[in-house]
């Protein structure tokens, strides 16, 4: 590892140990009600952009999460129907990658690795996603290098897709927005779809998990949404 990815790992390691001692328990819980209406509009929003890139159906098909953290987004995928055995996970951080064994379906293979090297042949899986990983890096480089690799591994029909932060967060300097522009030159192909997501946090937290629905309809005014959801499928040949 070069002295520029080894400054960026530390980077990362601190960020989340700061978050740890800074963000409050249940911020990120799925218990919390907020979470829970704003996770159901962008798990409704991931299978309708999959199936719109002509994924009718996830039984069969081989699926990588590169920073797969606890492993929400693996479990989520094999209840919607994907195979254990056939769903992978890696992530860099020791600690995420044991809770998400612990989390995850016997059958699930969670992997601790630089996702700028990924031990995988090349065109392995049908599905390689990203949720909030691409934020977390700072230097192009780095960015571009985890793009590649999940390009090369995603198999000539498969799709990328990603989730993450399209706008920067005054409150959160560790993080890095990705733009439609930056995923539509990392990770090229013939059909390419996004969505914008989930209400700015500020706004999101005023609101609560009071109203789901004030919440849904104010998710469609994309100007106050924090987040995007992309696919773009790698051509057959």
């Amino acid at each position: 590892m070069n002295e520029q990815a080894t400054t960026e790992r530390e980077r990362i390691v601190q960020a989340y140990e700061r978050r740890k001692k800074d963000v409050p328990v249940d911020r990120y819980s799925s218990f919390n009600l907020l979470n829970l209406t704003q996770g159901f509009l962008r798990d409704y929003q991931i299978v309708r952009i999959l199936r719109g890139a002509g994924i009718g159906s996830l039984a069969n098909l081989d699926i990588l999460e590169v920073g797969c953290g606890s492993g929400y987004f693996l479990r989520q995928f094999v209840q919607w129907g994907a195979d254990p055995s056939r769903v992978v996970g890696v992530d860099l951080l020791p600690e995420r990658v044991e809770a998400a064994r612990q989390n995850c379906p016997i059958g699930t293979k969670v992997i601790c690795c630089d996702a700028r090297q990924l031990p995988f042949d090349t065109a392995s899986f049908d599905v390689v996603m990203q949720f909030t990983a691409l934020s977390s890096v700072a230097d192009d480089g780095i960015r571009k290098a985890i793009a590649d690799e999940m390009m090369r591994v995603v198999r000539p029909g498969g799709v990328v897709l990603s989730y993450d932060m399209c706008v920067n967060n005054p409150n959160n300097p560790d993080i890095r927005r990705v733009t439609q522009e930056d995923l539509q030159r990392l990770f090229p192909g013939e059909h390419q779809r996004s969505r914008r997501l989930n209400l700015v946090p500020p706004l999101a937290r005023k609101l609560g998990g009071s109203a789901p629905s004030l919440i849904g309809f104010l998710s469609k005014i994309k100007p106050i949404c924090s987040h995007l959801l992309f696919v773009s499928k790698r051509a057959e040949s």
